[in-house]
């Protein structure tokens, strides 16, 4: 234990100023956390069935993952029902679960940076460039599975690092077990072994003892997955729709050919990169002016990268030309701010939401997160020319370190860009990234330069701006889910209303109602094994799968003044809230179906 610790301690440099960093960094996240306020016993997102789970081994003391649940999953479910124990399950202590998990994710990459030869300062806008990252901000206060796995991957990269600079078999060690643990989560755990697996073997003279060694954290990985999936299988208590993203695969390999397969994928890495060059923005600022100066030394490496940046110009005019603009991906960023809408009238909210957001906001941020993938691109295509002008040296850190994150980035993109992709997936390659690109700049620069006070004002902005949305965008998050579930309360315990007759949105109904009605599991199982690949009619859109068909309540988003009343229902009672976001009151309204 006493050595475990020491790996640990060894991550962080010794030095006063790193300690007081990282106190900073644990600071600044409490604060912003208490502002948010977490409270709140109500599910977010898919979270209602992560966390029947956790309520169901607490309870029984069995395992039962509910038919919602497409990732491994367990892991998690063991993590949260450790903070459920002293007080009984509640669902806000699993969110306080997922921000300590958020939170040591944070201190991993600044741990990782720091391991990197990245400078204090450098390492410490690249944490807080995660830290306010929109998507891992809100998703912090669910208990999604996004931030717990980044967590665990962070970590396990970080000693995967320490093992390929310093041979150390603890630290491989130690790497196997959070990236076992990490798949436990998300089948994704997988990619870190693999990545490591083929750095040592394409910078290490082979032999077979080095190459066993290198593919013993693959081999293991992979034997627990297989294990665990066997297991829950045989014993009938996994998920009835695990395993349907691989599935998802196969049915649009099948259904439009190598060709159009192909293009798909490379159009949705080509968008994932822009909100990865959007979400860079922070750190880029410090980082850009400098390597494009240095980079002119270059002639070969800067003809290819600006090539590639090019391209992506040329792909981003042709999005402005179409019409499309950020954001592109649905699921937590939209119109109305933050987090998914999951509940009727949501079309009412955006378009009071667009009211006040002016046209050229959605242009700037297009633009935006073009500047940022440019910026990306081009010092990855650095990093890519200088690896193969090095001849992947086995003495280089840097080269192992670009190299071993690069095939991570390249294995975790490859089924992301194929299946129904959601912004959030795009989570998994911002410290990857965020490393790719301090490396870049390490082989591009002179690392003894710290980058000027101008460059880290510039980075403040970014970071400042970045912060206020995170912060506001979830509190508003927070603050219609709590109305909604104040009202749906308030029907069932002060009213006697039936669960079976409230159609309050996604999360009412999956929590209410899921595991209790067999016809409902049934619907929304086949709505996810369906795997319609067809271009659905603009002007017919189908409704929601988990809307009610006949319900006799509904919750939903307050109409808009302007709108055509709906004769068929009658408001019976307004719950108010406040956006911190749009700086205005609005509300969740209870409609009462054939009402007057």
């Amino acid at each position: 234990m006493t050595r475990l610790l020491k790996q640990v301690r060894d991550c962080f440099s010794d030095s006063r100023a790193s300690c007081l960093m990282v106190l900073a960094l644990t600071v600044i996240w409490g604060l912003l956390a208490i502002f948010v306020q977490p409270i709140g016993n109500f599910p977010l997102n898919d979270d209602w069935s992560y966390s029947r789970a956790v309520q169901t081994l607490l309870e029984t003391q069995r395992l039962r993952i509910d038919d919602w649940g497409a990732p491994t999953l367990f892991a998690q479910i063991l993590y949260g029902a450790l903070f459920c124990m002293p007080f009984g399950f509640s669902f806000t202590a699993l969110r306080i679960s997922t921000l300590v998990a958020g939170l040591a994710g944070v201190l991993g990459l600044f741990a990782l940076l720091r391991q990197s030869g990245v400078n204090r300062g450098i390492a410490f806008v690249g944490s807080l460039t995660l830290l306010v990252n929109p998507l891992y901000f809100l998703h912090a206060f669910t208990f999604m599975t996004d931030v717990p796995f980044l967590a665990l991957s962070i970590w396990s990269t970080l000693f995967f690092v320490r093992a390929l600079k310093f041979d150390s078999g603890r630290a491989l060690l130690i790497a196997t077990l959070l990236s076992c643990a990490a798949t436990l989560v998300r089948q994704l755990g997988i990619a870190l072994p693999l990545a490591y697996l083929l750095t040592v073997l394409l910078t290490n003279k082979f032999s077979v003892k080095s190459t066993a060694r290198a593919a013993l954290p693959a081999v293991i990985s992979i034997a627990v997955f297989v294990g665990y999936t066997t297991c829950i299988q045989y014993f009938g208590v996994g998920s009835a729709i695990q395993g349907t993203k691989q599935d998802l695969i196969a049915t649009r390999l099948a259904h439009d050919g190598l060709g159009r397969f192909v293009l798909r994928s490379v159009i949705m890495t080509v968008l994932m990169s822009l909100y990865v060059g959007l979400f860079s923005l922070p750190f880029l600022s410090v980082l850009a002016s400098r390597a494009w100066r240095q980079c002119l030394a270059f002639r070969t490496q800067i003809m290819v990268a600006i090539a590639a940046s090019s391209a992506l110009i040329a792909y981003v005019a042709l999005f402005f030309y179409r019409g499309r603009k950020m954001p592109f991906f649905g699921n937590t960023m939209n119109h109305a701010g933050l987090g998914p809408l999951t509940m009727r009238n949501t079309d009412e909210r955006l378009l009071v939401t667009e009211t006040l957001t002016p046209t050229w906001f959605w242009d700037a941020l297009t633009v935006a997160a073009g500047v940022g993938a440019i910026l990306v691109v081009l010092l990855l295509s650095i990093t890519i020319l200088e690896i193969f002008r090095r001849r992947l040296p086995r003495n280089d850190d840097l080269i192992r370190i670009a190299l071993f994150s690069l095939l991570a980035a390249g294995i975790l993109t490859g089924p992301t860009s194929v299946i129904a992709i959601f912004d959030r997936y795009v989570l998994v390659l911002m410290p990857l990234v965020i490393l790719l690109l301090s490396v870049s700049a390490q082989l591009a620069l002179n690392p003894a330069r710290s980058p000027s006070v101008l460059r880290y004002s510039l980075a403040a902005i970014f970071l400042g701006a970045y912060g206020v949305l995170s912060v506001a965008g979830t509190h508003d998050y927070l603050a219609w889910n709590r109305a909604r579930w104040q009202a749906v309360t308030a029907l069932i315990e002060e009213q006697g209303v039936s669960p079976k007759t409230i159609d309050g949105g996604f999360e009412v109904t999956g929590w209410l109602l899921f595991h209790r009605d067999e016809q409902l599991r049934a619907k929304w199982d086949s709505k996810v094994r369906t795997f319609d690949v067809s271009v659905p009619d603009p002007n017919e859109p189908p409704a929601p799968f988990y809307w009610l068909a006949d319900p006799e309540y509904i919750v939903a988003f307050e109409p808009h003044e302007n709108s055509k009343p709906n004769q068929d229902a009658a408001i019976i009672k307004r719950y108010p809230f406040r956006s911190w976001l749009w700086r205005r009151e609005e509300a969740i309204v209870v409609l009462k179906v054939g009402g007057s």
